[in-house]
């Protein structure tokens, strides 16, 4: 149901995002059009057709290229096409020329700003991105997980809500690099990645938060519950036959307590991993090993999804 509901969300986002490129398109070919007839209606050479400058300046509000590059080129089109037909009137020909040329020269400098602008843009945006986004996995990094821990447990104590944290270790991931190389280290990393990210539901966030470690937000779960979850994955990544190589996992959970705050439960969980790794690989433990996973249900609408705590 979650992934459903988080489908149907990602959809109705796309249409929103469609009807709003359409919209501010419909605009500036609006725009377009009412300063084509400015212009033709006006005498010569009082326009000379610059007001397309600015038509060509709200390319910014669209994404992409394409959209600046046509209002450019009708632009240019319209400013030729307004010399002759607009009406004459008392001006040297020679002035009227200049000006349209300037105006030509003054669209196409604006359009090469505008390309410019937006380049930046897409380069911040990417920046954006890696500053939260592991490269190799796409999962989300350390520093999203620090920051969106820290805001998950606020909202769960404000709203008394279940929280559980679980970190996973690919066991003896160094040895398996050390013996099948970096590249094949890497491919390890990608394949986990992936089949945890399927296994998991739409609210429950992967981070990849060390070389081997990965570390997953369990919202509104309860200890055991997500205990259950962490095994299916530890089981069902052991059991792959698509893995050229065994990989197994150890994994360490915490649940959320009142007096916590990011840094102990997030060493509960990290102790709890530790004791996976000491008696056996390929092991799931706790810390509390049992907790009270009775709370009072809240209304849905209390529960804020993470998803935009980084956007």
């Amino acid at each position: 149901m979650g992934t459903l509901a988080s489908s149907k969300t990602t959809y109705l986002k796309f249409l929103l995002k469609e009807f709003t490129d359409h919209t501010y398109l419909f605009i500036l070919f609006a725009a377009l059009a009412s300063t084509f007839a400015f212009d033709v209606y006006l005498p010569l050479g009082i326009a000379s057709g610059t007001p397309y400058v600015l038509i060509i300046l709200g390319t910014l509000w669209i994404k992409g290229n394409q959209s600046t590059y046509i209002t450019t080129v009708l632009g240019l089109a319209l400013t030729v096409t307004g010399f002759y037909l607009s009406p004459s009137v008392a001006v040297p020909t020679d002035i009227v020329i200049a000006n349209r040329a300037l105006a030509i020269l003054l669209i196409v400098c604006t359009m090469i700003m505008v390309l410019k602008i937006k380049k930046v843009q897409d380069h911040l945006s990417s920046l954006r991105n890696q500053a939260v986004i592991d490269p190799l996995t796409q999962c989300k990094n350390k520093r999203a997980f620090e920051i969106e821990l820290n805001f998950e447990i606020l909202r769960n104590k404000r709203y008394n809500r279940n929280l559980t944290i679980s970190i996973f270790d690919i066991d003896a991931f160094k040895f398996l690099t050390f013996t099948h190389g970096q590249d094949k280290g890497e491919q390890i990393l990608k394949q986990v990645s992936e089949e945890m990210q399927h296994m998991i539901r739409s609210t429950d966030l992967l981070y990849r938060i060390d070389t081997a470690k990965f570390a997953i937000l369990f919202s509104e779960t309860d200890l055991p519950k997500a205990k259950e979850v962490s095994e299916t994955i530890c089981r069902n990544i052991t059991n792959n036959k698509k893995h050229e190589i065994n990989v197994t996992l150890s994994a360490g959970l915490s649940s959320l307590n009142a007096n916590d705050n990011k840094e102990t439960i997030y060493k509960r969980a990290e102790d709890a991993l530790l004791i996976s790794q000491k008696n056996e690989n390929n092991k799931v433990s706790t810390l509390p090993k049992t907790v009270n996973s009775s709370r009072p249900v809240v209304p849905a609408i209390l529960s804020r999804s993470r998803s935009g705590v980084l956007s």
